[in-house]
């Protein structure tokens, strides 16, 4: 009698190669790529006072097809063609790729133009300045000037938001970069402008940092009013570690990040409105 196991070959293009790990060369070339967009973005932001954030429709073109060819790539290497995850992942993937991409193409346009090209001295008329906002977060702002007989919309901080929102004009140093974009290297502030601006600027957190220090107060009223009932209601010298659930423990440990967190702001604060010492735009 022969004993003989059927068995069903694997197929790679089904299953794909999810048990393998991932390679050390894709591991560098994604840390390379991450490492880049970060210090692409902190040099932008610390290297200009405001600049026209403007992406053509070929240019986002281009990074979508760049987007798409990196992920379909990583995506039937490591997981496999003939699954469903895999096209749902480069369809979302792609896109939120790309707009990365994109930002990091008009900063690297921004840092080559600003390394390369030169800048004039010029007066310009201030049309608008509105908040940037994110889920009701003062996320940065935009200012809207006249330059080379067309209306710019700039993209700049929350501190120069407070600093020119009721200006009329600005005198500044502007460059441009490319077709489609203008950057400003730098505002010639009046006496104690931009240290009024901070003034404003650090006041805002400062309220907003009450706000959170009021609500973990809350919680931490909560946790210990918590434990001073269950020894009340019997529990003697309750243990933090085995008495309390497995919510209360998280909460409290939960709690007292936060509570470090927002000293270590407020202490941040502190010394911003005693020096109001420049970080980047800020």
């Amino acid at each position: 009698m022969n004993n003989y196991v059927n068995f069903k070959e694997k197929d790679i293009t089904d299953v794909g190669e999810k048990d393998k790990k991932m390679s050390r060369a894709d591991k560098i070339f994604i840390g390379c790529v991450a490492v880049f967009m970060l210090i692409n973005y902190i040099v932008t932001d610390i290297c200009f006072e405001m600049f026209t954030p403007n992406i053509s429709l070929a240019e986002y073109i281009g990074c979508g097809v760049v987007a798409f060819i990196i992920l379909t790539y990583y995506c039937v290497k490591y997981i496999g063609l003939r699954r469903v995850i895999t096209y749902v992942n480069i369809i979302i993937g792609t896109f939120f790729l790309s707009v990365l991409l994109g930002v990091n193409l008009y900063g690297t346009k921004l840092l080559y133009y600003a390394a390369t090209g030169n800048t004039i001295t010029t007066r310009m008329d201030i049309n608008n300045v509105k908040k940037i906002m994110s889920k009701r977060s003062f996320i940065g702002s935009y200012i809207f000037a006249e330059y080379d007989h067309k209306e710019l919309r700039f993209e700049s901080s929350r501190v120069n938001y407070y600093a020119l929102k009721n200006e009329h004009s600005m005198l500044v140093d502007i460059g441009k970069a490319g077709t489609n974009n203008y950057y400003i290297t730098r505002v010639h502030w009046q006496i104690n402008q931009k240290a009024d601006a901070r003034k404003q600027y650090w006041a805002y957190w400062f309220n907003k940092a009450l706000v959170a220090v009021g609500i973990v107060a809350g919680i931490i009223v909560v946790l210990v009013a918590a434990i001073f009932l269950k020894e009340k209601l019997g529990i003697k010298k309750p243990n933090f570690f085995t008495r309390l659930s497995p919510l209360q423990t998280i909460l409290l440990v939960f709690g007292a990040i936060v509570v470090f967190m927002v000293l270590a702001v407020l202490i941040a604060y502190s010394y911003m409105l005693i020096r109001y010492g420049r970080i980047g735009r800020y």
